[in-house]
Formats: C-alpha cells, sequence, structure tokens
C-alpha cells in the first residue's frame, strides 16, 4: 500500500513538473503582442467581452478577458495577457497527456513508463503545431487542453468504472464546444473506451445525467446573445435574436460549398490554380488525382513532418524537392511523392 502511494505521488510530481516546464517554455517565448490572423480578434473581443466571429468560443472569451485582467489597467500589456492563456492552457495539457499515457500500461508496469511517457509529452510540447498554437490569443491550444482531460477522464473511468467520471466527461465535452468543436475529436477515442469496457455497468440514470451535464457545460453560449443585445462594438452577426443567435452558432453566413466535386471556389485564378493539381479533370478521377496531390500530400504530410523533421522556412509553398519544404521537408521522400 505504502510503495503503491509512492508510486502515484511520484507520478503526480512528475505530471506538475512537465506542466510547469511547458508553461515556462510557452510564456518565454510569448508573442508579445498581437500575432497573425484571429489573434488581434480575440484578443479585443475578450478584453470587452464581445462579440466575434461566428459560431463563437464564449468559454475562450470568458477565460482569455480574466487573463486581461493581469495587466492591471495597462493597455499595452492586454495582448501578451491574453496570449499568456494559451501558455498556461498548453502546460497544463503535457500533464494530463503524461497521466493519459500511464494508464494505457498496467499497474506493474507504470514506474517503466515513466520516462517513454515524458519523451512524448516532451515531443508534444516542442513540437511546432502545439508550440505555435500555445504563444498566441487562439482557442487551439485551449481545445486540446480540455480534450486531454477528456480522454484522461475517459481512462480513469475504465480503470475504476465510476459514474462521476462519465458526468465529467459530458460536462467537459460541453465546455468544449464553447472553445471549438475539434474537442470533440476526443469523442470517438471515448467511444472506443465505453465499448471496450461495455455500458452495461452504467445505470440508466447516469447516462440521463450525462445529458443534463452536457448541456450545462453549454451555459457559456448565453453571454454571446446577451453581449450582442448590449451593441458592442464588435459583434459580428448581431445575435441578439433567437433567429440570428441560431444563424449564428450554425455558421449559416458562411459560404458553403457542394460535397461533390471536391474543387469548388468562387475566385479568380481557382480553376487554374486546381487545375495544376487535378490535371485540368473534374471527374472523379481528376477529383482523387486533386485528393492525393494537394489535400494528402502537399497539405496534409507537409505539414506532418513540419511538426517532427522542421522546415526550411516560413514560406508555404516556396521549395522544391531538392531544396526542402515541397511537402514533407525530406527531399527522399518528396521525390517519391512526387515521381521525380
Amino acid at each position: 500500500m505504502r510503495g503503491h502511494l509512492q508510486q502515484i505521488r511520484g507520478e503526480l510530481v512528475i505530471g506538475w513538473l512537465l506542466a510547469l516546464a511547458g508553461t515556462a517554455v510557452y510564456l518565454l517565448t510569448l508573442e508579445p503582442s498581437v500575432s497573425f490572423w484571429d489573434g488581434g480578434e480575440f484578443i479585443a473581443v475578450a478584453y470587452r467581452l464581445q462579440v466575434g466571429h461566428p459560431p463563437g468560443a464564449p468559454l475562450y472569451t470568458l477565460l482569455a478577458h480574466a487573463f486581461t485582467w493581469l495587466a492591471g489597467g495597462n493597455v499595452m500589456a492586454v495582448a501578451r495577457c491574453c496570449n499568456a492563456l494559451s501558455a498556461v492552457a498548453g502546460g497544463m495539457t503535457l500533464m494530463f497527456m503524461f497521466w493519459s499515457l500511464l494508464l494505457t500500461v498496467g499497474e506493474d508496469r507504470r514506474r517503466t513508463m515513466r520516462l517513454p511517457a515524458a519523451i512524448g509529452v516532451l515531443c508534444y510540447l516542442f513540437c511546432d503545431t502545439a508550440w505555435f498554437s500555445a504563444v498566441e490569443s487562439e482557442v487551439y491550444a485551449l481545445a486540446v487542453f480540455i480534450a486531454a482531460v477528456i480522454l484522461y477522464a475517459a481512462l480513469r473511468w475504465y480503470r475504476h468504472p465510476d459514474g462521476r467520471w462519465f458526468l465529467l466527461i459530458a460536462l467537459l465535452a460541453g465546455l468544449g464546444v464553447c472553445v471549438h468543436l475539434m474537442t470533440l475529436l476526443a469523442l470517438p477515442a471515448v467511444l472506443v473506451i465505453v465499448g471496450v469496457r461495455g455500458l452495461r455497468q452504467m445505470p440508466w440514470r447516469v447516462c440521463l445525467l450525462a445529458v443534463a451535464f452536457f448541456v450545462v457545460g453549454t451555459t457559456p453560449y448565453l453571454i454571446v446573445p446577451i453581449r450582442a443585445a448590449a451593441g458592442t462594438p464588435i459583434n459580428e452577426g448581431h445575435p441578439s435574436t433567437a433567429a440570428d443567435f441560431k444563424a449564428y452558432v450554425t455558421r449559416e453566413r458562411y459560404e458553403h460549398a457542394p460535397l461533390y466535386p471536391r474543387i469548388w471556389r468562387r475566385h479568380k485564378n481557382d480553376a487554374l490554380y486546381a487545375a495544376s493539381w487535378s490535371g485540368g479533370d473534374t471527374n472523379v478521377a481528376g477529383n482523387l488525382r486533386y485528393y492525393f496531390s494537394y489535400q494528402l500530400n502537399y497539405m496534409y504530410l507537409r505539414y506532418l513532418m513540419w511538426n517532427f523533421a522542421g522546415r526550411y522556412n516560413d514560406r508555404q509553398g516556396y521549395g522544391s524537392p531538392q531544396n526542402g519544404q515541397f511537402i514533407t521537408g525530406l527531399p527522399f521522400l518528396d521525390r517519391l511523392l512526387v515521381g521525380t
């Protein structure tokens, strides 16, 4: 019993040390002000609790608003303080990732799993996507943090089927919706865990409560119509009425593309650019060629390798299999993919 408690204590200490180390790295490399793309909007929206672009991120807005208080009235420090939310969320993510990795092995192997788990977590800490998202005002670091906690709670429930863990998962899923829908990507893993364990041990009352907990988790969205009705300077979509709020949450005002053909845009030169990847065909063969050459190879594999193999520069699309950063950044693999 004493040895078991010492093991748990050691895992807790290592987890918190990883969280502190990650937070320190992200804070030391934090964006000092506004970053590119949506960072400026998120900072402005959070600072005055305004209404950003659909479908909104009300929980992120509320938490980021609390972080702007750290500026102490100094407007010039608001952006940096708002960015710090992502740094803290990114650092805390490491802790739950570490604990989750330990939960995937048996009790007798957890001590030997500590070092591999820590190495894996540190790889995530320094990978391009995690680091980039954790130093600016964006929703992704917080969304990944919530997803990591959901997965941890599911693994804890698998080990000890307590309904309270199941209710926590439901609550976190609702809160995650109020940050970014990518948090729901953790739910397929949760369904696999639940399926392996079996729902037979779950009372129907707990399942009904889980639905209620999910709904409670989405309540931060109430701030959207409330602030929209207040007429804030940034009030995208003006979702103060029920109809406008529905359109805001369901993204009705965004341009909708058909499922087929895959190559579909309405901007100048789009057809010419798409033809360079599809061979000029808009039939099924052209769509498949476009998918494998552009979406899978150029967009996915290249971005994936940025995280773990590095890149030559930050200019997207500049480079070649000979000079690097064409698809994956690895010349031998790029030649294989593009057939040169």
